[in-house]
């Protein structure tokens, strides 16, 4: 990591000194002018959305949403290993953005976080606390997103196992330890905390955090936790702020891509945008939506249109990304909401609730006049449905990884998965060593740190 740090840090001295004509370069550097030292400085950093507004793309690589029997011959090593879920998945590659991109995210915040320090706050105490709030959140979400890839599921029995490190400084030369992944989640809820009392309640860009988006985020947090109250508590709050879905008989299903491009525009779904980390996985020619998933969408489902386009032999591929464009959409949006308050109703054994807001949800996804409205005997039936449902509504939004995850914590909903590529069939069963990533071993190597089991 402090190698990472390291290269962060000179990438951004590079990046000022990149706008520097060549008498400026000529004259021995000013340190002062090199350093962010105002708001405008620190809200630049923070405003960096190719580097900000991104998060892992292993989590949808590795899911049962996409398959590709190719073997990936021409994508990186790390894909091709990652995608069979292979024990050793860099083999020698130093390139781990889903590592990388995180920290150097961390390292940004922290800048932002230290920097503060030195401005005096009642001068324009509003911008200060929006700033320093939004340093906050986005540190929040590269630890959150970290936590989801390279340890354990989180449960009350797993709260001591290794986390990962938490730089809390822009100083790289601190170099923390994992720690355990109970203080992973304390520092998140902390900060998230702190965070919400300094954002205004909505943002007018769709990649700057708010009071919403960190209540859409806790909503997602406490589901991943357990914590059942707290998340339909905060998905309520969410949906308090905007409850707003698109109506998919809107949509022009014609059209390379199904949903408009929502940035710089604001788009009614959406509380906070992001995106996956490019890999070429996801747009190649040959991978494929898995054929069963795709079945399960009914005849007057509108979301097979808006998702899916038929290839030759009937194969079908995703267009359905909130981004408007290639990228995956990984962002925080209504309809997660509405299913994260929809699950934790029926685990609360509430399903009537449950059902009311999934219907509500699914009104919105079916041809006009069609659907009646789906019903559940009891609170685990409700339980069910909204699982299903989830798998089909947010399909390659980075957000099966984490479910899988945690329903492997529960027989009842564990799931294996299995694929084919290369000629070669793999598995991957439940509780699996291989559902934690391993740390890349050049970050092994310079920071002492304990490696994952694979």
């Amino acid at each position: 990591m402090k190698n990472l740090l390291l290269f962060t840090a000179l990438i951004f001295f590079l990046a000022l000194c990149g706008s520097c004509n060549k008498d400026v370069l000529d004259e021995k550097p000013d340190k002062s002018q090199l350093v962010p030292t105002t708001l405008d400085d620190f809200q630049e950093l923070l405003n960096n959305n190719d580097l900000m507004n991104l998060s892992g793309g292993l989590s949808s690589l590795s899911t049962d949403d996409l398959y590709n029997e190719s073997g990936l011959p021409s994508s990186t090593a790390l894909e091709r290993n990652a995608y069979p879920w292979l024990a050793d998945i860099y083999q020698g590659s130093t390139l781990s953005p889903d590592w990388n991109t995180p920290y150097q995210q961390v390292l940004y915040a922290n800048i932002v976080l230290d920097g503060l320090a030195g401005v005096n706050r009642p001068e324009d105490a509003e911008r200060f606390d929006q700033v320093k709030g939004e340093a906050l959140f986005f540190r929040c979400w590269a630890f959150f997103n970290l936590a989801q890839l390279f340890c354990v599921p989180y449960s009350p029995a797993n709260e001591g196992r290794p986390g990962i490190p938490m730089p809390l400084s822009s100083n790289v030369n601190v170099r923390p330890p994992r720690g355990t992944l109970k203080a992973v989640y304390d520092r998140v809820l902390a900060d998230l905390a702190e965070a919400k009392g300094l954002l205004p309640e909505r943002s007018t860009v769709l990649t700057h955090p708010s009071k919403a988006g960190i209540a859409a985020f806790l909503s997602r947090i406490y589901l991943v936790m357990g914590d059942y109250a707290a998340a339909r508590a905060a998905a309520s709050e969410a949906l308090g702020f905007n409850s707003q879905l698109t109506d998919f008989n809107t949509l022009n299903f014609t059209a390379t891509y199904t949903f408009p491009v929502p940035l710089p525009n604001q788009r009614e779904e959406i509380a906070f945008y992001n995106n996956s980390v490019g890999y070429s996985f996801f747009n190649a020619s040959t991978t494929f939506v898995d054929s069963l998933l795709y079945r399960s969408y009914g005849a007057n489902d509108l979301r097979r249109q808006a998702f899916f386009v038929t290839k030759a032999l009937g194969k079908v591929q995703f267009k359905g990304n909130y981004s408007g464009g290639r990228a995956l959409f990984t962002g925080l949006a209504t309809d997660e909401i509405y299913l994260n308050r929809a699950e934790a109703s029926a685990r609360l054994g509430d399903g009537q609730a449950a059902m009311t807001d999934l219907n509500t949800l699914l009104k919105t996804r079916y041809k006009t006049g069609t659907f009646t409205g789906l019903q559940a005997a009891d609170a685990g039936q409700a339980l069910r449905l909204v699982m299903s449902e989830r798998r089909k509504e947010l399909i390659n939004r980075g957000i099966r990884w984490t479910d899988l995850r945690r329903y492997n914590l529960e027989k009842d909903f564990a799931v294996t998965l299995r694929r084919m590529t290369a000629g070669a069939e793999y598995t991957l069963p439940p509780d699996d060593p291989r559902y934690v990533f391993p740390i890349p071993p050049a970050e092994l190597q310079q920071n002492n740190l304990e490696q994952n089991p694979r």
